[in-house]
This record gives C-alpha cells, sequence and structure tokens, in this order.
C-alpha cells in the first residue's frame, strides 16, 4: 500500500516538497484560528462586554473541542480518504469563522469557535496521516520538522496583522480573513492535492474496531511512555498561547505589531530545536535526541520560574527563558510523532487522530490552568511559572524512560 499511495503522490506530478508545501498550507489555517485574533481579544471584550477570563475560554473551548473531535476525524479519514476529510474540515472552519464575524454575542462567538475546531481538528489528523501514507521514514521526520518551523512562523505574522485588521476594519475582520484564507485553501486542495487509498476502508466507521484500536493504543507503551513528554510540552504552548497576549500586551505594554515580532525569537528556537533533533538522531541515536529535548525544555522552565518569582523579570529575561523551553518542544516535537505514527503505520489515520487527541487535550489543559489561576487573582507570569515548572520536570523525568519504545 506505501508503494501504491507513492505513485499516487507520483502521478499527481508533485514532488515531495510540493506535497509538504501543500500540507503546511493548510497547518497555517489551524495556527491562524488560535493567534490572529489574539491582539483583537481586549476589543472583542469590549464590544461584547466580556471579561479576561472569558476571553481567555474562547481558547480553551476551541482547543477542548478540536481535541474531542479529533477522535473522529481519523476514522472519517481513513474512511472518506485524507484529501475528502481536509476539504470537508476546511467547509466547517469556514462556516465556523462566518460565525465568529456576524457574532453579537458571546453565544455565537463561542458556536463559531466551536465549529472552526470541529472542522479545524480534520486537517492535521488526515495531514499527519498523508505523510506517513507516502513518505520515508526520514522524510516523515523532515516534513513534520518544517512545517512545526514554517508553521511557526504564523505566530510572527498573525498578531501584527491581526493588529492591523483591527485597529482599520475592526475584530470583526480578522474572521473574515480566515474565512476568506480558508475559502483559497479549499480551492487549491482540492485541485492539487493527491488522493490517497487507504487499507480496511470498510472498518474505518466500525465503532466496536476503533474503540479497540484506541485501547490498544492507550495501553501501550510505544504509545503512553513517547507520547507524555510531547504531551506536557504542548500544555506548554497551551499555557503560553493563552497568557503571552496579557503578559506581553499588559504586563510589558507591547502593541500588536511589536509582539508579533516578538514571536520571531519564538520562531528561531523551533529551527534549533528542528536543528538539534535532526542531528542528534543522525550521530546519535532518537532516544538520545528526545532526552536532549526533555533535559532542554527542564532547564528552560527552571529558569523562568527562577526569574519569575526572584522578582527580577525583565522583557528580556522571560522571553529568552521562554526561549530555551521552545527549543526543547522543537526537539521533541518531530521525534515523538515520528515514532507514534511508525509504531502504527497501519493505522496512520486512527492513530493520527488519538495523537491530536492527546496534543490538543494537553494544549486545552494548559490553557485552563491558566484561566483557573486568574480566578484566584494569580498574576500571568506566576501563573505560567507554577503551571511550567512541574511540567518541565516530568517532561525530562519520562523522556529518560523511552528508549525502548521510540521507532
Amino acid at each position: 500500500m506505501e508503494v501504491s499511495n507513492k505513485n499516487q503522490l507520483k502521478q499527481t506530478n508533485l514532488t515531495i516538497f510540493q506535497f509538504s508545501l501543500l500540507l503546511i498550507l493548510t497547518s497555517v489555517v489551524i495556527r491562524l484560528s488560535s493567534s490572529l485574533y489574539l491582539p483583537a481579544l481586549i476589543k472583542i471584550g469590549e464590544s461584547l462586554q466580556l471579561s479576561d477570563s472569558t476571553l481567555s475560554l474562547t481558547l480553551t473551548v476551541f482547543f477542548v473541542a478540536f481535541s474531542i473531535s479529533t477522535l473522529f476525524a481519523g476514522p472519517l479519514s481513513d474512511y472518506f480518504g485524507r484529501k475528502a476529510t481536509i476539504v470537508g474540515g476546511l467547509s466547517i472552519f469556514l462556516i465556523g469563522s462566518l460565525m465568529c464575524a456576524f457574532a453579537g454575542s458571546s453565544y455565537m462567538l463561542f458556536a463559531g469557535r466551536i465549529l472552526q475546531a470541529v472542522g479545524g481538528s480534520c486537517i492535521p489528523v488526515s495531514g499527519r496521516a498523508m505523510i506517513r501514507d507516502v513518505c520515508s521514514d526520514i522524510q516523515v521526520m523532515s516534513v513534520l520538522g518544517w512545517m512545526a518551523v514554517v508553521g511557526g512562523l504564523t505566530p510572527i505574522v498573525a498578531p501584527m496583522l491581526g493588529g492591523f485588521i483591527t485597529d482599520l476594519l475592526g475584530w470583526q475582520y480578522n474572521f473574515w480573513f480566515l474565512a476568506i484564507f480558508s475559502a483559497f485553501a479549499i480551492i487549491i486542495l482540492s485541485l492539487k492535492l493527491p488522493k490517497i487509498v487507504t487499507e480496511n476502508r470498510e472498518q474505518s466507521l466500525n465503532i466496536k474496531i476503533i474503540l479497540g484500536k484506541y485501547k490498544k493504543m492507550i495501553t501501550s507503551p510505544e504509545f503512553i511512555i513517547v507520547i507524555l513528554p510531547l504531551g506536557l510540552a504542548f500544555s506548554i504552548q497551551g499555557a503560553y498561547l493563552t497568557a503571552a497576549p496579557f503578559i506581553f500586551m499588559k504586563h510589558f505594554g507591547l502593541s500588536a505589531i511589536e509582539f508579533g515580532l516578538m514571536n520571531i525569537v519564538i520562531v528561531l528556537s523551533m529551527f534549533i530545536g528542528k536543528y538539534i533533533s535532526t542531528n542528534v538522531t543522525k550521530r546519535f541515536s532518537m532516544y538520545t535526541a528526545y532526552i536532549t529535548g526533555g533535559f532542554i525544555t527542564f532547564i528552560g522552565s527552571l529558569l523562568f520560574g527562577t526569574i519569575i518569582f526572584s522578582s527580577i523579570n525583565s522583557l528580556s529575561s522571560v522571553l529568552i527563558t521562554l526561549s530555551v523551553v521552545v527549543v526543547g518542544f522543537g526537539v521533541l516535537l518531530p521525534i515523538g510523532t515520528k515514532s507514534i505514527l511508525t509504531a502504527y503505520k497501519s493505522n496512520a489515520g486512527t492513530v493520527s487522530a488519538l495523537l491530536g487527541f492527546v496534543s490538543t487535550g494537553f494544549t486545552s489543559l494548559g490553557s485552563l490552568s491558566i484561566s483557573l489561576f486568574q480566578k484566584y487573582q494569580i498574576p500571568y507570569l506566576q501563573s505560567m511559572a507554577l503551571f511550567i515548572i512541574p511540567a518541565g520536570a516530568i517532561i525530562l523525568a519520562v523522556s529518560t524512560r523511552t528508549r525502548k519504545h521510540l521507532k
């Protein structure tokens, strides 16, 4: 089946590089949905009369809905095919974006965000499965790494773009932009993305078989031990996405454009992490690289907590220590994802769904934790530190036990 799928890719006259660009296009849509409107949060709150904690929940609800929907997206991807699931998901995402653009109340805003999440969940699930379908092991790590790095560019562009859109046109037009962008992606992907034939298609929507597959995976050391460090890294990402606008724009007084430019450092850190991941894996082993990622994440979280609770924090010290954490995340992401997809290669859609469920579930955990800290009036910097330190410690501890489970 792998050979057949590779032939299907060749028949479309797409190179691996061009194929990667198409998948990056889809991943950018999802990245934009969580970061484009961040500079508009304050104006959304003023317009709809929402508190900071309620505004934070628009991210949390998105991640929770995304996580749950992911479990269904995998089997749908196996049954209907990767391309159909991606295009269908983008269509639902477009409807959700339009609902947010027309939102006159918190209820409609939350409903739109949920639809964005439901549609958006189909995209990374099918994309990861498609990568596993047509790429070799080395290509899988390379494509996933570049998707993470290029996708990471959106936090630079999105807040700046969102700031301009909000100031010039109003917060609603951020969602109009997402609707137009997703419509463009639907057209391009419908024309260019290859169709991938999957095995055992008739079993894909059998609930008993699906639950059996999920049970087998979540009770397997190859899944649990490898995914836990990666999941906790995603939880740190969720905490950051929720807290960052309030830390850097409210606490440190950055503008939307400055907030976007600041994220250049974060993206460069992802580049460094990908470089370390690839080179340590080639020279030593995936296990060595995974431990390295866990160690870097722990050191960064410890340094961040130290500067926060010693009251010597400044914009530069906060940014530098968070960047160290991001380097660790950049090391862990391609290795953990590739290992899990390889361990369950024959069920790429299902395992991709479970991988997405866990990663976005952990992201929502981090986001929700920051929102809960606000109910006790704990400042955002201290909230981040309280969450990131134990997460970093667990990441390091568990990564040391992955030697026999990385694939």
